[in-house]
């Protein structure tokens, strides 16, 4: 992965290695549940072992090293950046299309039954990590202070409060699912999950530095040692929710894990 600095590009090989084993297990995980019968619940190792990586610690880690990013790109031109992010949006439900639509519409024509959660208009509104991606853009590049460090934190707070209040008390349809909804489908709701692209913002002029300042290390060490320590004292104070919406003490120790 390059960053554009002046004349020389850099490699961040870190970065690029880290989010490989990300979507490395992402894939996994995926044909795990997809393929194998039991998923993974037999006796073997492997199985369990890549449902465990290709779940909590995959997706907020993808996330997180895509603001790193993102926050270079906003000192930049943000029209740029919104119209990446409408593409992102505009790819995950062609895929939806393609691995969902149109494939169950030939099984239902073929005389298939399929449940309601399996039928091809419902997979056609699956909110995977595309929508989220592309949604994080779009909305990253309309807010004027965005990349503001003084004022992520109270973001990313906010957001991890706000997000159960959504789940709980506004109605679901396809316009506002990749924002809170709460259907089965709806696996990266834009509602909290954009905290770890946030996160990913407001920690970039550290983790670009980090090669070099191996004394950052430590930093991020004991930073994600507090989060998890919090993330414990506070567990009973906030509803825990699921993976895919879980409640503010969860979304800290996921945190506290990236970091």
């Amino acid at each position: 992965m390059y960053i554009a600095n002046m004349n020389q590009p850099i490699r961040l090989q870190y970065l690029d290695f880290t989010r490989g084993l990300a979507v490395f297990f992402m894939v996994m995980q995926h044909a795990i549940l997809v393929h194998e019968q039991y998923a993974g619940e037999g006796d073997g190792i492997l199985g369990p072992l890549f449902l465990v990586l290709g779940t909590a610690p995959a997706a907020p880690v993808f996330m997180f090293i895509m603001g790193i990013f993102l926050a270079r790109a906003l000192e930049g031109g943000r029209r740029a950046i919104a119209w990446r992010g409408l593409k992102l949006l505009f790819l995950g439900y062609v895929l939806n299309l393609l691995r969902f639509t149109i494939p169950l519409s030939l099984a239902v024509a073929a005389g298939e039954v399929l449940p309601q959660e399996n039928a091809p208009w419902t997979l056609f509104q699956e909110v995977d990590i595309l929508q989220l991606a592309g949604l994080s853009f779009i909305i990253t590049s309309i807010l004027p202070r965005a990349n503001s460090r003084a004022i992520l934190p109270f973001i990313i707070l906010i957001t991890m409060l706000v997000s159960p209040l959504l789940w709980q008390h506004f109605g679901d349809n396809p316009w506002t699912a990749p924002l809170w909804g709460t259907q089965s489908h709806v696996s990266f709701p834009f509602f909290p999950w954009v905290i770890y692209p946030l996160l990913g913002i407001y920690m970039s002029p550290i983790m670009m530095k980090l090669p070099t300042r191996p004394e950052f290390g430590k930093q991020l060490i004991v930073m994600g040692c507090l989060m998890l320590v919090l993330c414990a004292v506070s567990y009973a104070w906030f509803p825990v929710g699921d993976y895919h919406r879980s409640g503010a003490a969860i979304n800290t120790g996921i945190m506290g894990f990236v970091v």
